[in-house]
C-alpha cells in the first residue's frame, strides 16, 4: 500500500476548500496508508506576519515539520492542496531538492489573481495574468493593502514558476472544464493539468417531490460575492408565494438581517451541514446565486443528490453541475433573470422533473466512489 502524506494548510476562516480536505482524509484512509500534516493561518501578530513575509520563499518553522514528518513517514507521494500563507511555497523546494513526488490540488485562482477570485468592484476580472498584475497593485486587491497584494501576486508568479519546471510536481488537479481551459489559456503546463471532481456520499433519503414544500434556501456565506444581495433583490421584486431561508454568516450578515421587511425571508445563521441535509428534504429549492467563478460549488452538489433543482448563474464552472438545458440557469449579474427564475418555481411539474434530472446527472458524475477512485489511482500512478 503506498504512503501519501496529505498536506494542507487551513485558512483562518474555515471554508469549502478545508470541508473537502476533512472528507478527503476520511475517504483516503481505506485506500492508501496516509499521514497528514496541517498548517494554520492563526498566532500571533509576530507570528503571523512572519508567516505573510516568509510565505513566498521559505517558512523555517514549517520546513521543519515537514522535514521531521518526511523522516518519520518517508511518503511515496506528497499531496498538497493549499500553502498560503503559514506552510509557505518553500516547503515545494523541499520536496524537489529531495525528489519527492508532488501532486497539487488548486481550489481556486490565485495563481492568476491577488485575491484567487477574479473579482473587483461587483464584476468579475480578468485584467491580470502571470507575471502581469499591475491591475492587482493599483486597485489593491488583496484586502486592500498594496503590501499584501504585492506578496499576494509574487506567491502567484512563483507557484505557477515551480509548477512548470520543478520535475517533482507531477500533477495538478483542478475541479472544473472551465478551469482546466483557463490554466491552460493562462500557460500552466497542459501535461500537468487533471480534471478530477470532488465527490458526494450517494444520500439513500432524498426528496422524492420538492413541488410539496414551498421553502427555497440559500446556505453559504453572507456576501456581496456570493450574490447575497442580488437573492433578496430578486425576492423582492414581486410578491411570491415562496419562503426564503438563508443559512450561513458573513460580512453582511447583521446587515442584510436588519435591514429585511420581508417576512417571507429569514437568516438563521450557521447550521453545520447535517442541519441544512435535513432542510433538503423538506425545501421546494436551493438557489446559489454566485458571482464568482467558482472551483466546483458542493453546495448544488449536495442538493442535485437530494434530488432539489438549484437556480444558478451561467457563470465559471456551474454549468457542468447540471444536466444540459437546465431551465434554472440565469443569466450572472442579473437580478431581473434571477427573479424569472424564482417565478419558474411556481411550476410544480418542472420541479420535480429537474429535481430528479439533477439527482440521475449527480449520480453518474459526483458520485464519491467513482471520484475518489480516479484521485487514489491518479496519486498511487504519480509514485513511481
Amino acid at each position: 500500500m503506498k504512503k501519501v502524506l496529505l498536506l494542507h494548510n487551513f485558512y483562518k476562516n474555515y471554508g469549502g476548500e478545508d470541508s473537502v480536505v476533512e472528507d478527503e482524509v476520511k475517504f483516503l484512509n481505506n485506500y492508501v496508508e496516509l499521514d497528514t500534516l496541517f498548517f494554520e493561518n492563526k498566532g500571533s501578530v509576530i507570528r503571523d506576519s512572519y508567516n505573510v513575509v516568509s510565505t513566498n520563499r521559505t517558512n523555517f518553522i514549517s520546513k521543519r515539520k515537514l522535514q521531521e514528518k518526511i523522516n518519520d513517514f518517508r511518503p511515496d507521494i506528497v499531496y498538497i492542496h493549499n500553502l498560503w500563507f503559514a506552510a509557505s511555497l518553500g516547503l515545494l523546494d523541499f520536496l524537489e531538492n529531495q525528489g519527492i513526488p508532488v501532486v497539487l490540488k488548486i481550489h481556486n485562482l490565485k495563481l492568476f489573481c491577488a485575491n484567487g477570485l477574479n473579482y473587483r468592484n461587483g464584476n468579475t476580472c480578468n485584467e491580470c495574468s502571470v507575471n502581469n498584475k499591475d491591475s492587482a497593485l493599483t486597485y489593491s486587491c488583496y484586502k486592500g493593502s498594496k503590501t499584501l497584494t504585492l506578496i499576494s501576486n509574487n506567491f502567484g508568479d512563483s507557484l505557477f514558476e515551480k509548477i512548470n519546471t520543478y520535475k517533482s510536481i507531477k500533477k495538478i488537479i483542478v475541479l472544473s472544464p472551465f478551469h482546466v481551459e483557463h490554466f491552460n489559456n493562462m500557460g500552466v503546463d497542459k501535461n500537468k493539468i487533471v480534471l478530477v471532481n470532488n465527490g458526494i456520499e450517494i444520500q439513500s433519503q432524498y426528496n422524492h417531490k420538492p413541488s410539496r414544500f414551498n421553502t427555497v434556501i440559500c446556505p453559504g456565506r453572507i456576501s456581496e460575492e456570493k450574490g447575497s444581495v442580488d437573492l433578496v433583490e430578486a425576492f423582492n421584486l414581486e410578491k411570491r408565494n415562496l419562503k426564503l431561508i438563508f443559512f450561513g454568516t458573513g460580512p453582511l450578515y447583521e446587515k442584510l438581517k436588519n435591514e429585511n421587511s420581508n417576512p417571507n425571508i429569514e437568516f438563521l445563521g450557521f447550521l453545520n451541514k447535517f442541519k441544512i441535509f435535513e432542510y433538503y428534504l423538506y425545501s421546494r429549492a436551493v438557489i446559489f446565486p454566485t458571482r464568482l467563478y467558482e472551483g466546483q460549488g458542493m453546495v448544488p452538489v449536495e442538493a442535485s443528490i437530494h434530488g432539489l433543482p438549484t437556480i444558478s448563474p451561467k457563470l465559471g464552472g456551474m454549468e457542468q453541475l447540471y444536466p444540459n438545458d437546465n431551465p434554472f440557469m440565469y443569466e450572472a449579474f442579473s437580478v431581473e433573470d434571477l427573479g424569472n427564475k424564482l417565478s419558474l418555481l411556481n411550476d410544480d411539474e418542472l420541479v420535480d422533473i429537474q429535481g430528479k434530472r439533477n439527482r440521475v446527472h449527480t449520480i453518474k458524475k459526483f458520485d464519491k466512489q467513482k471520484t475518489s477512485e480516479k484521485l487514489v489511482n491518479l496519486l498511487v500512478s504519480e509514485c513511481d
